[in-house]
């Protein structure tokens, strides 16, 4: 029997993420998108870990419902070339961590509204061109790794 969070759920780790969409650890490495409904209902959750979705591109922009999330892990999603700047919406988020995202591009100009925001990870992401001015906005950011 399978245990897959109910919309109460204060956190989603990688795998939890990985039964809601009807994948297992070993296959979630292929998923190449989030569906937009994904976080549509989870408004509550608090820390989510989508680490290791290594084929998904880029975020639903319904992420920007998540108002109460204050972690957001994305390790090893090793394709992912864009966050939305629905991000920006993430006004509790105190955690960041896009380690190995190797093909991340550029973060939105919506970074810089995450006032919460302490520590930001984009370790080992070479690919990333430049960050925006607006990350100057993080008054909080306190343990950037770049």
């Amino acid at each position: 029997m399978l245990n897959v969070p109910t919309l109460e759920t204060k956190k989603l780790e990688g795998d939890a993420v990985a039964q809601l969409l009807g994948e297992t650890s070993s296959t979630k490495p292929k998923v190449l998108r989030l569906p937009e409904v994904m976080f549509k209902e989870f408004n509550q959750l608090k820390v989510l870990n989508l680490d290791g979705f290594g084929g998904i591109t880029t975020l639903p922009k319904s992420m920007g419902g998540l108002v109460a999330l204050h972690t957001l892990h994305m390790r090893e999603c090793s394709e992912l070339i864009e966050v939305p700047p629905a991000i920006g919406k993430l006004q509790q988020l105190s955690t960041l961590n896009m380690t190995y995202c190797k093909e991340l591009k550029q973060l939105p100009v919506q970074i810089g509204d995450l006032s919460q925001l302490q520590s930001l990870d984009l370790a080992f992401c070479r690919v990333l061109e430049k960050l925006p001015a607006e990350i100057g906005n993080l008054a909080q950011l306190h343990s950037p790794k770049l």
